[in-house]
């Protein structure tokens, strides 16, 4: 997950930390809280992602711990179902808490497609999502600090940290150019 970044995002995340993630991010989500039942582009009722073989109940797994101080499982190492149970379990809870703490209207209805968009339904949870507000690094973020004040430095206080503990990686950085940003969950606009 963790990758350099443009040099132009550094000033945007230094100021304090962005959000990537409409926030949930990288890799498989599924079978999240309030979603409406998934189907596949052709309309038919998709398989539950967190099932096995010919609907079988996902493998039991171990959680992964998600307290900084004992943060030794990092989201990358986690198998397919483990990403799955946690994503579900961990992530998608504390991601709802935080982004209806911030605007209760209009994520009342957070899910998976929240942030991996319209081919979460279907269980594609690539990222980053080209469905989010593309982001323009070359002002240093200005047009959505100027449009979205509010919704930037909440990403950036809020989402980019927790979500980055949350993988087990370290938020951003602008010295180093690596750690979990923006460019996680939204794409670089051209």
């Amino acid at each position: 997950m963790a990758k350099k970044t443009s040099d132009s995002c550094s000033s945007y995340l230094s100021a304090t930390h962005l959000l990537s993630v409409s926030v949930l991010t990288a890799a498989s989500l599924g079978a999240c809280i309030g979603q409406e039942p998934a189907t596949t582009p052709d309309n038919k009722p998709s398989p539950d992602p967190l099932a096995g073989e010919e609907g079988e109940e996902a493998p039991e797994t171990k959680e992964p711990s998600t307290h900084q101080s004992e943060a030794t499982t990092h989201f990358d190492a986690l198998s397919h179902p483990e990403r799955m149970q946690y994503m579900k379990k961990v992530v998608t809870p504390k991601m709802k808490e935080l982004f209806v703490a911030h605007d209760a209207k209009e994520f009342r209805k957070f899910n998976c497609s929240t942030c991996h968009g319209s081919p979460a339904s279907y269980g594609n949870f690539e990222m980053p999502n080209p469905e989010l507000v593309a982001l323009d690094p070359t002002d240093h973020f200005a047009s959505a600090k100027e449009h979205h004040g509010a919704t930037v430095a909440f990403m950036m206080e809020k989402v980019v940290p927790e979500m980055a503990r949350l993988l087990g990686e370290k938020a951003y950085n602008p010295a180093t150019g690596e750690g979990f940003g923006c460019f996680e969950c939204h794409t670089m606009k051209k």
